[in-house]
């Protein structure tokens, strides 16, 4: 089975209206065959979301991969815009880095939902390759996501979201100068 661009990019738009981003819009490509979703501040997640974050991790972590061009993903680092080859939840990626990097109070969200957040940035970390043009500049926001994984380690949280907060951080680590620079807390 095939996977088309712009199918994953119409779901892409979408999901982030239903997660409640403000300022959502669909941009049109340079070569104007696809669009770039953008998105902005997320302040509040309504709680009839909260059974698409739980599908995440199984998205990302899907091992089918597809050409992408980079300027769907909004990259400006790439001169042209020759596809590279991604796995198909490469598309998905900026969704969950943007509500781990958000002002939202992850404290918050039920347990499973936060489960669900760190066990998709435990694939992101793990499987995804941040050496990829398509999503080289999504750098700052994988660290801010990693900050805020940080910063629940300090929080009274329960003994098996420590653990996977540690996880991934653990990843992160073990693969981190292969993603990005150091993690600067």
């Amino acid at each position: 089975m095939e996977v088309d661009v712009l199918s994953c990019l119409k779901l892409k738009l979408h999901l982030v209206k239903i997660l409640g981003f403000n300022d959502v819009e669909a941009i049109p490509t340079s070569t104007g065959r696809a669009f770039f979703v953008r998105f902005e501040l997320l302040e509040m997640m309504p709680v009839t979301c909260f059974p698409c974050i739980h599908a995440f991790p199984r998205l990302l972590d899907a091992s089918h991969d597809f050409e992408l061009p980079p300027s769907v993903m909004g990259s400006s680092l790439a001169d042209d815009d020759k596809p590279c080859r991604v796995l198909v939840g490469t598309v998905f990626i900026d969704i969950i880095l943007a509500v781990m990097g958000s002002s939202l109070d992850l404290l918050s969200l039920p347990v499973l939902t936060l489960r669900s957040l760190l066990e998709a940035l435990m694939v992101i970390v793990f499987k995804h390759d941040f050496g990829s043009i398509a999503i080289k500049h999504l750098d700052v926001p994988l660290r801010k996501a990693l900050r805020r994984t940080l910063e629940l380690l300090l929080l009274d949280i329960s003994y098996e979201l420590r653990q996977l907060a540690l996880s991934v951080m653990q990843t992160y680590i073990k693969r981190g100068t292969a993603i990005s620079g150091m993690l600067a807390v």
